[in-house]
């Protein structure tokens, strides 16, 4: 009886534990609502963001907390699906209220940490106002961008603005992945919209060149 309790125990945590699911899975856009319980608990599908490019991130945000830290995250990672199991694909994780860290996949670390700390630039002077703010629900506009080894983050909420680029002394890859989530927050209406374009090199340019030609856009000039 009690080898068949400690079975059913054992199952139980496994079955506990396999709830906390890490993994995002990558969608070309993020739409739709997304409530967060606990940090990091609900997570939004994730974009991929390549060199060059800039995702835009537009959606309401209401927060259901009582703290500052009660808000949206953006997440940027270096992995999806089964690759992303938490910290160690974590590039840079962004708070709401002007504060992040990163993770295994650069080196980052938060604004009061040693190292290569994130820098962030705000409009924001009274913390109170701006939670009255978004727990009465703000329309909010984020954008990340991605060159190189730099990511630039940029968020818009109502009259307040909050910013940071930082540069990853960790060779970042040249794709990641960028997510929604938070904590004790709502989010609705989300949308997305991705620019630029990442410059194209090597087999794939001689490919595109290849077709071009083949199509008529391109003249080959032959000497006499």
């Amino acid at each position: 009886m009690r080898k068949f309790l400690a079975l059913i125990m054992a199952v139980a945590m496994i079955a506990t534990f396999a709830s906390v699911v890490f993994a995002v899975d990558e969608a070309d856009e993020i739409t739709g609502d997304l409530t967060v319980t606990t940090f990091f608990n609900e997570k939004s599908n994730a974009v991929a963001l390549s060199d060059n490019e800039e995702l835009t991130i537009s959606f309401n945000s209401k927060s259901n907390g009582t703290n500052n830290w009660d808000n949206f995250v953006v997440a940027i990672v270096a992995g999806v699906g089964d690759a992303y199991t938490g910290a160690a694909e974590e590039i840079m994780i962004v708070r709401a209220d002007s504060w992040g860290w990163g993770g295994g996949s650069s080196d980052f670390v938060a604004p009061d940490g040693d190292g290569n700390k994130l820098a962030f630039e705000t409009n924001i002077s009274d913390w109170d106002a701006w939670k009255a703010v978004m727990q009465a629900g703000c329309d909010v506009t984020v954008s990340v961008a991605k060159t190189g080894d730099t990511l630039e983050y940029n968020a818009t909420m109502g009259e307040y603005t909050v910013s940071a680029k930082a540069t990853s002394g960790k060779a970042l890859p040249e794709t990641v992945y960028v997510f929604l989530t938070g904590e004790n927050v709502a989010l609705t209406g989300i949308s997305t919209e991705l620019t630029g374009s990442a410059p194209q090199t090597g087999f794939a340019t001689i490919a595109l060149a290849i077709a071009a030609v083949a199509s008529g856009a391109y003249v080959v000039c032959k000497k006499h």
